[in-house]
């Protein structure tokens, strides 16, 4: 759980403020302000408040498995890649995407296998959703490629297989994938 730091920029005091002392509730939600300690997963909006109940900081907060972890693989064809979500407990992942996927869930560990056709995005949109949670999760992850294109002067990519020779390389220039 979150802890959270107040400094005092005229003290230099720093204090924190451990989870017990943090009330949330989930966002979007009329539900009552419960301890942070009291809570899983999901996007909850958080407080601190004082003595008199003057709130002193809020925030939005997605609280996630201590385990979660994001890993990129580009496979062999350039334009393919795979993205591991480890450990994401009890979220469901979705893939906003005009790309060809397939989505793989094995005990809260998700498998998104990202097909791309011609030129692979920069990034791909997941979210994590939370069964009662009006409130979900969105990622933007860039896209697990690795390689690249020849783009001509107007802005084309060049095809595959076609020559090009070293007179006529004015304006062209290479994109390169993220790896």
């Amino acid at each position: 759980l979150p802890t959270l730091k107040c400094i005092n920029n005229e003290t230099g005091i720093n204090k924190d403020i451990v989870a017990k002392q943090l009330l949330v509730r989930a966002v979007n939600s009329k539900n009552n302000w419960q301890p942070l300690s009291s809570v899983t997963q999901g996007v909850y909006e958080i407080r601190f408040q004082d003595i008199d109940g003057n709130i002193k900081f809020r925030k939005r907060c997605a609280l996630l498995p201590e385990g979660f972890d994001i890993r990129l693989k580009p496979l062999a064809n350039s334009l393919n890649g795979i993205i591991y979500l480890d450990n994401t407990g009890t979220a469901e992942v979705v893939c906003d995407t005009q790309i060809l996927h397939t989505i793989k869930n094995e005990a809260g560990n998700y498998q998104i296998e990202l097909n791309a056709e011609n030129s692979p995005p920069a990034s791909v949109n997941l979210s994590l959703r939370w069964l009662g949670m009006a409130q979900t999760l969105s990622l933007n992850i860039p896209f697990p490629a690795r390689g690249g294109q020849i783009i001509d002067p107007e802005g084309e990519c060049l095809k595959h297989g076609q020559s090009l020779f070293q007179e006529s390389l004015h304006g062209f220039r290479v994109r390169l994938f993220n790896e």
